[in-house]
């Protein structure tokens, strides 16, 4: 944490040594105005690397600290900001390239945001004027298999096809998302140009390969927790959605259901309580069982029990009411009897 605290505090002292510089450039020179925009851009990919710091540093903070810290990085954030908006409107705010340039630090390294903060001819990509979308945030990848490609396309999307961005750049992104056995991973590869595609290819062969995700997904599925009873809608609703998963992330790698069905319906039907597996083992009857008419049964039961849940609850609720209604009403005896009698008026 301590390393990232320095290069954080190393990265604001650039930051404000540029803004400085920029303060002493003739705008009236067309050069200078080319320098402006360059810095800018520099600038906010820098506040890029700084918001992830940012992002690492609160992880390992304690809770004391950290409503200090985000205060200290918001006034930070808001001065640099400040600042770069006085800039832009010294210069001309119709220039193309100035236009491209945002506030939000991490645009300048998201191609995708920018596309969405834009105008376009395209009608795929027409967003209405005025409206600012989320940001794109990338996980940190700490070298589970199954999470490689999810990290792999969203980081290729944002920071890869990026051009704007030299390899050494890219580099610097792909180490600040890096965590774990994923870190480690590259951790001896020599920040250089020349060194990011040979990271990439790297990460590619430990985590990116099709037998490498097959494994670790039949492995969560072999090792996923047996239930042993049917009262939890939500447990058996979990369960499902948690093997439905690996199994779509399984055919999305080329393994036909064919060539696994056979082995994991078995697997998969230890898994469920003995009440559902009586129920749907009885409706698949003797014949090869199929992992997809297994899923599609199990469903079945689950919908079942989740409908039944909502209407027993929707009934209780009824009753309940309709107990709470009955109670208030003061009936004949009541009015005569010795809590009430006082308040009885004649009325004749």
């Amino acid at each position: 944490m301590e390393r990232d605290k320095t290069k954080r505090t190393a990265m604001k002292s650039v930051i404000n040594n540029l803004i400085t510089k920029l303060k002493s450039l003739n705008l009236d020179d067309e050069q200078n105005n080319r320098e402006l925009l360059s810095t800018i851009k520099v600038i906010e990919l820098k506040m890029s690397q700084i918001e992830v710091l940012n992002e690492k540093i609160l992880d390992e903070i304690s809770m004391e600290d950290m409503e200090l810290d985000i205060e200290v990085s918001t006034k930070f954030e808001i001065d640099v900001n400040t600042e770069l908006e006085k800039f832009r409107r010294t210069t001309n705010t119709n220039n193309s390239d100035l236009s491209s340039t945002t506030v939000d630090a991490v645009t300048a390294a998201n191609p995708i945001i920018a596309m969405n903060n834009s105008e376009t001819t395209d009608p795929r990509n027409v967003v209405k004027t005025g409206v600012k979308l989320p940001k794109i945030f990338i996980k940190r990848y700490n070298g589970d298999p199954l999470q490689w490609q999810q990290f792999y396309d969203t980081f290729k999307a944002t920071i890869m096809e990026n051009t704007s961005l030299s390899k050494v750049e890219k580099f610097t992104y792909l180490r600040s998302y890096l965590t774990g056995d994923a870190e480690r991973c590259i951790q001896g590869i020599t920040l250089r140009e020349d060194n990011f595609d040979s990271a990439m290819d790297l990460l590619k062969e430990r985590y990116g390969l099709p037998q490498i995700c097959i494994a670790s997904h039949m492995d969560k599925l072999v090792k996923l927790k047996k239930l042993n009873h049917a009262n939890s809608v939500k447990d058996l609703r979990n369960m499902y959605d948690s093997i439905e998963n690996h199994l779509r992330s399984l055919v999305s790698l080329g393994i036909n259901s064919e060539q696994f069905g056979s082995m994991l319906a078995p697997i998969i039907i230890e898994k469920i309580p003995h009440e559902i597996r009586l129920i749907v083992t009885r409706k698949l009857g003797k014949e090869n069982w199929k992992i997809e008419e297994l899923m599609e049964n199990l469903k079945f039961e689950i919908e079942a029990r989740e409908s039944c849940e909502v209407n027993s609850n929707n009934g209780s609720n009824v009753k309940d009411e309709f107990s709470n209604a009955y109670s208030n009403r003061k009936t004949t005896q009541s009015l005569f009897n010795s809590e009430c009698h006082n308040t009885v008026k004649c009325v004749f």
